[in-house]
């Protein structure tokens, strides 16, 4: 007997291990895809908290003390202005900036830093919101606390698109 073709059994068969295999693939696939834009997201702010840390840091422990007349401490936003040992001022502040994302317009907070003799810096990117700065400063132990909040741009509000990073540093002022 000449058997040519399939029989109705097999070709159910192949199409229901063809469509088990074709599912498993596009699950794999948009677990990779929101996995992807997930480490994207948490790379970007990660990126910005290091570098404004570091920034920061860096700054506080090269001033000689603070401007307790001109910062504003212990309320979100803070002001923190340095006196730096060539009697310049440093000045970290928030501003709000609008920016467009896919067509909609987002207005986020930006912290921003004067340095001497140059116009004001922007210190984390156009995805990045500003969410809390709060600066104390103990004058015991001349530290500077920081309690600073970083958000992801997540224009659509999907868990698989957002970050966060929330931390405190406690800073000296070194220079005398």
């Amino acid at each position: 007997m000449n058997k040519k073709g399939f029989t109705l059994i097999e070709l159910v068969l192949y199409i229901g291990i063809t469509a088990i295999i074709l599912t498993a693939s596009l699950s794999l696939a948009w677990s990779v895809i929101f996995n992807q834009t997930k480490t994207t997201a948490l790379i970007e702010t990660n990126y910005n908290y290091q570098f404004l840390d570091n920034f920061l840091r860096e700054q506080i422990q090269s001033a000689q003390s603070i401007n307790l007349t001109q910062s504003v401490l212990g309320t979100n936003p803070s002001r923190l202005v340095l006196n730096n040992p060539d009697s310049s001022i440093t000045i970290f502040e928030t501003e709000d900036k609008t920016i467009t994302q896919n067509g909609q317009d987002f207005v986020l907070t930006n912290i921003k830093v004067t340095l001497p003799n140059t116009a004001p810096l922007s210190l984390i990117t156009n995805k990045i919101d500003f969410k809390n700065f709060v600066i104390n400063y103990s004058e015991i132990n001349r530290q500077i606390i920081s309690d600073i909040s970083l958000e992801y741009l997540n224009s659509s509000q999907d868990i698989h698109y957002g970050a966060s990073k929330d931390w405190t540093n406690s800073t000296s002022l070194r220079a005398e």
